[in-house]
């Protein structure tokens, strides 16, 4: 999504994102460095590993209501767990892992389309990521996808952790790196779930 500035008005890029625990992340981030070793794929180094919801521009003055309303909302969600199993891929580019607790994922997006009359406030429509999964590797050639497939259609992949809360991140350019800006907390979290358990 473009970053641009208008005439006293300047745009940054935001993500509302599930953030996933520290130990799982290691794990994505280690199967995504074993494809990019094995295969020669050439895209920009991803950022940390998360499960993306919302993206969209807002200028830094709207920030304060953006983070008012998500909180409201996010505050009426109920925690929830997220299952990650195996690799998929979209023809003929990217190699992802599964997300299988997708209806749940979809849901809490729902949720936040209520905001949308908000994150459009200067004319550019949000993005609203219905279709959860973790990029692993993108903009590949057609034959290195072909070939990598092959291999990652019979690997497995497994890992679970609740969801309990969601961040809210924002950059000024694409040459920057996300910045935290926020993170909302779901209600309470329901008994006898253990955050960040492994398979």
């Amino acid at each position: 999504m473009m970053t641009h500035a208008m005439t006293g008005y300047a745009l940054q890029e935001y993500l509302i994102v599930i953030d996933i625990p520290e130990a799982l992340r290691h794990k994505i981030e280690k199967a995504r460095e074993e494809l990019m070793t094995n295969y020669p794929v050439r895209q920009p180094k991803t950022g940390r590993p998360h499960v993306g919801l919302v993206r969209f521009s807002a200028g830094r003055q709207e920030e304060q209501r953006i983070i008012d309303r998500l909180l409201l909302i996010t505050l009426s969600q109920q925690p929830f767990l997220v299952e990650f199993s195996d690799f998929g891929g979209y023809p003929m580019h990217c190699i992802y892992i599964r997300v299988r607790t997708r209806e749940r994922i979809k849901a809490l997006v729902k949720a936040y389309k209520e905001l949308r009359p908000l994150l459009r406030a200067r004319g550019e429509a949000p993005h609203f990521l219905d279709d959860p999964v973790i990029p692993l590797a993108a903009r590949m050639d057609k034959d290195i996808y072909l070939s990598a497939m092959k291999e990652y259609a019979g690997k497995h992949f497994n890992g679970r952790f609740l969801a309990s809360s969601v961040l809210l991140l924002a950059r000024g350019n694409k040459q920057e790196r996300y910045r935290i800006i926020r993170r909302f907390e779901m209600d309470s979290l329901p008994i006898g779930i253990q955050q960040g358990a492994l398979f």
